[in-house]
């Protein structure tokens, strides 16, 4: 049974953070990220799931992911290009040293009959103290196929959710590996292509931010293009950049528009997304991503499950 979803409600339901971003405690929001970040894997936060279905699952054929692009949340191993010292550099310098970056690293393209897995530790604190469940992490563990379908396993205290998700290619932009393939890599081409094709958020400027962290996510976009994202973020007058422990941060100010901020925290070295933060009045949210490599098969548990979900969502359209 196939449901027909709303490109852009899709396309938020893939993004980790979807809360309105705004000003307070900006700078203490990065930090908690970046600490967080810096933890060992060992001690992160652990994912209270439930024994799946499969009495005897089948294992898991996996590919190492080339190391451009698989930079995983600190903490993981990052084979190939090394970390930056600890330094903090201007906005110009931070952004043309990670474009750089990017422009060196690897391609990860997903073959056919593979999927990309990749896990998202995240935490929210929301003005409301009435919801039972503020400031309780998830995580959002997802298998993406060469097509750009994603299934998607949610786990939340002891609640869990899986959902599959169409390719993202029925709005102005296509999401999809070989859509974002496509895009251009000239930085004033692709700047002028998502300023005529991005939707939502208070300011075209801003939309085009939130468009490069939907990208970047991903983790399957080409270097060139990775790279080219990276320029277009970089070159917003309400965009500054830092570079400090190995990591770059891109952050999004515009207090005409939104009071607070969001920002997008790359590796140094292989210019892969790790890590996202916004504030917002009272409010604030910290992610960390993780690409764990490409895999051979969804497990039969969420496959199932997310068909399961389907229905019943279909169900209650009506």
């Amino acid at each position: 049974m196939s449901i027909t979803h709303d490109p852009i409600d899709t396309l938020a339901a893939h993004r980790p953070l979807t809360a309105d971003w705004s000003p307070d405690d900006r700078e203490a929001t990065v930090e908690r990220l970046l600490a967080a970040a810096a933890a060992p894997t060992a001690s992160r936060m652990p994912v209270a799931r439930p024994s799946r279905r499969d009495a005897a699952p089948r294992p898991v054929r996996r590919r190492f992911v080339l190391a451009g692009v698989a930079a995983a949340a600190a903490g993981t191993l990052v084979i190939g290009l090394p970390l930056a010292s600890d330094w903090t550099a201007p906005k110009a310098s931070a952004v043309e040293q990670l474009v750089a970056s990017a422009q060196r690293s690897h391609a990860l393209v997903i073959p056919q009959g593979w999927y990309l897995h990749m896990v998202v530790h995240a935490r929210q604190h929301m003005p409301s103290a009435d919801d039972p469940m503020d400031g309780v992490p998830w995580v959002e563990e997802s298998w993406t196929g060469a097509d750009g379908r994603v299934w998607r396993h949610d786990t939340q205290g002891t609640h869990m959710d899986n959902y599959a998700f169409p390719a993202l290619t029925g709005g102005p932009i296509d999401y999809t590996p070989k859509g974002v393939a496509k895009l251009p890599t000239s930085p004033s081409d692709l700047m002028a292509y998502l300023r005529a094709r991005v939707q939502g958020s208070n300011s075209t400027d801003e939309a085009i931010f939130v468009a490069v962290g939907d990208m970047t996510r991903m983790g399957y976009v080409p270097p060139a293009v990775r790279a080219a994202l990276i320029s277009v973020a970089g070159a917003l007058p309400e965009v500054t950049a830092t570079r400090s422990g190995g990591r770059t941060t891109l952050a999004f100010v515009d207090e005409s528009t939104r009071p607070g901020s969001q920002s997008l925290v790359f590796d140094s070295g292989s210019a892969a997304l790790v890590g996202e933060a916004g504030t917002s009045p009272g409010a604030d949210n910290v992610a960390t991503i993780e690409i764990l490599g490409l895999v051979d098969h969804v497990p039969a548990d969420v496959l199932t499950e997310a068909a399961a979900q389907a229905k019943r969502d279909a169900a209650i359209k009506g």
